[in-house]
């Protein structure tokens, strides 16, 4: 009989293998050969709500219990969008990317259409298999092609179609298997003006190092902001949205000498990791991401703060924008250059440029930097902070040059903007705020590690475990002593 991990990858090879199948059956079946990108995926951090609707869901229960994006996408056209739900956390990424889970709802049921492991932005193809347009792999607006000699994807598109796997409300889903070894990919969040700026704060001495700009989206500026600054912000009447705070709490692992690692709670590390604000106008229904299926203007507007021990400042900023009355593309790129200056780059996808994607980088002392469609600082993924705590993309654009970096999507119709997406982004606040914050959780941990070797130290054996003559008593000043000093740990 084979192992239960065993069987689940012949399953996922098993799948995998029927889909190549296609592209190599007959010529009657008139499959495509190549693909091309009608859009990328526009995700959006989940909303409290939406993650306790799904959390009842047993098949989806480990994925949303940590922090995730989501997106609505309507992949056969029927007027009704599928829901695509995107980890973005270490318990679902690696080094063969982060698991992707689309939803869509048959019959009074939520079912899982594709549930795969993704290394780049996902993509919506313009071509279809059956009824379905595929989900793809995508960098700049086209589609990846395997790399790796001797995985099934290799020198083939890597695109992924639809079907039935297992109603959502079923068993719990193993983890998939991941693709072929390579670049773990980040999350892709997402824009009316408003708001005065806050007031400049002094720099502290446990403040995260910011670049040498700081531009900012209704006032919020990256790298300088505080949590008080932005929540009061986000609160001001004239924006009439509803905000949402993520509290977070550090942990370190203990490995010294033991078989298994032991989590250790850092004291005093509870802080806002995270505050949001999303219209009030918007009546959310069911899995929809925040100002997606609106008639009215609507907008939505992520904040990630660093954490200890310079916690509370503004590292990366998502913001989007839904116009119930579309404004002239043109005018709104005016407005753009207006505040951030000429971008770096700019391209278009889709057909007619339905899509527009504009990039601004700067360097560490300000000065704006020239981009090209192959800069390491004109991609999606170098402007979006991942929540699984590496700052590998952070030290690579700074390698590249790039300190702070403005990515923004404009989705047009006839020339006029319905949906605007912000990333704004500090990578050298990241870099420098991340290094702080390790440093606190490893002298934690290293704190509790002498804290237990004191406490042995001061620990005698029992009389009755030991060889001394039985008329010897314990010591009742270390017999089930607890150290003051010792944190909580989990277990």
């Amino acid at each position: 009989m084979i192992p239960t991990r065993a069987r689940r990858f012949v399953i996922r090879i098993a799948a995998l293998t029927a889909f190549l199948a296609l592209f190599q059956g007959s010529a009657s079946a008139q499959l495509p050969t190549t693909f091309t990108v009608l859009r990328e995926v526009e995700f959006a951090p989940a909303t409290v709500q939406q993650q306790k609707t799904l959390s009842a869901m047993p098949y989806l229960r480990d994925l949303v219990a940590e922090p995730f994006l989501i997106a609505r996408e309507d992949l056969n056209d029927d007027g009704s969008r599928e829901i695509i739900l995107m980890a973005t956390t270490s318990a679902f990424c690696g080094s063969g990317g982060c698991r992707v889970v689309v939803l869509e709802g048959r019959a009074g049921q939520t079912v899982v259409i594709l549930d795969q492991n993704f290394m780049a932005v996902p993509g919506i193809t313009n071509e279809k298999i059956g009824e379905y347009r595929l989900l793809a792999m995508v960098d700049k607006g086209v589609v990846l092609t395997g790399d790796k000699q001797g995985t099934p994807l290799f020198g083939k598109p890597m695109v992924f179609p639809v079907k039935v796997t297992q109603r959502a409300g079923g068993a719990p889903a193993p983890r998939p298997a991941p693709p072929a070894a390579g670049p773990a990919p980040a999350p892709v969040p997402v824009a009316p003006p408003g708001a005065p700026a806050p007031a400049p704060v002094p720099p502290s001495a446990s403040a995260p190092a910011s670049s040498g700009t700081n531009p900012d989206v209704i006032g919020i500026k990256i790298g300088v902001s505080t949590v008080e600054e932005v929540r009061a912000i986000l609160n001001a009447p004239n924006l009439n949205l509803l905000v949402e705070e993520r509290m977070l709490e550090l942990v370190g692992q203990s490995t010294a000498g033991r078989g298994a690692s032991t989590t250790v709670d850092i004291p005093n590390s509870v802080h806002v990791g995270y505050l949001s604000g999303t219209s009030k106008t918007y009546k959310p229904s069911g899995y929809d991401a925040p100002c997606s299926q609106v008639t009215v203007n609507c907008q939505h507007l992520g904040a990630t703060f660093s954490g200890p021990p310079g916690k509370g400042r503004v590292l990366a900023l998502t913001r989007t924008i839904h116009f119930a009355e579309r404004p002239l593309t043109d005018v709104v790129i005016k407005g753009l250059v207006s505040k951030y200056g000429q971008p770096g780059f700019q391209d278009s996808y889709g057909d007619k440029g339905v899509q527009l994607t504009l990039r601004w980088a700067w360097a560490p002392n300000g000065s704006p930097i020239i981009l090209n469609d192959r800069h390491a600082c004109a991609s999606q993924l170098a402007a979006t902070m991942t929540t699984n705590g590496s700052i590998d993309r952070s030290e690579a654009a700074l390698r590249a040059g790039c300190a702070v970096m403005l990515f923004v999507i404009i989705n047009q119709q006839n020339s006029a903007t319905e949906f605007q997406t912000v990333h704004l982004i500090d990578h050298n606040a990241i870099v420098t705020s991340t290094l702080q914050t390790r440093r606190l959780v490893a002298d934690g941990v290293a704190r509790y590690e002498d804290c237990e070797r004191r406490r042995a130290a001061n620990t005698q054996v029992p009389s009755e475990f030991g060889d001394a003559p039985a008329a010897v008593k314990p010591n009742p000043a270390t017999t089930g002593s607890v150290s003051p000093c010792e944190p909580r740990k989990h277990h």
